[in-house]
């Protein structure tokens, strides 16, 4: 059973690792604008986190990555989170 047992962590594992990582839209406000953002649900909480500490709205925070950034918005977003996680 030990084996048994090891393999059914490691598909939860697997299952669990895929719902993190599948693209979702999230609908937000970027300067008075409605529009969705594709991430995986883990940066969006991030996100959400990082919003809560910097005492500001996700919108606000988003806003201030998309005027600091070109290109592609979900991409930025990633980075900035991964950026600020580096940072602490």
């Amino acid at each position: 059973t030990y084996g048994l047992t090891e393999k059914n962590d490691k598909t939860q594992e697997i299952v669990k690792t895929r719902k993190l990582s599948k693209i979702k839209k999230f609908s937000t406000t970027i300067d008075g604008h409605r529009t969705s953002i594709s991430l995986e649900p883990v940066f969006w909480e991030k996100l959400k986190e990082l919003a809560k500490y910097r005492r500001t709205t996700i919108s606000q925070l988003i806003s201030k990555i998309d005027s600091q950034s070109e290109g592609n918005l979900s991409s930025a977003i990633r980075v900035f989170i991964l950026k600020e996680i580096d940072s602490q």
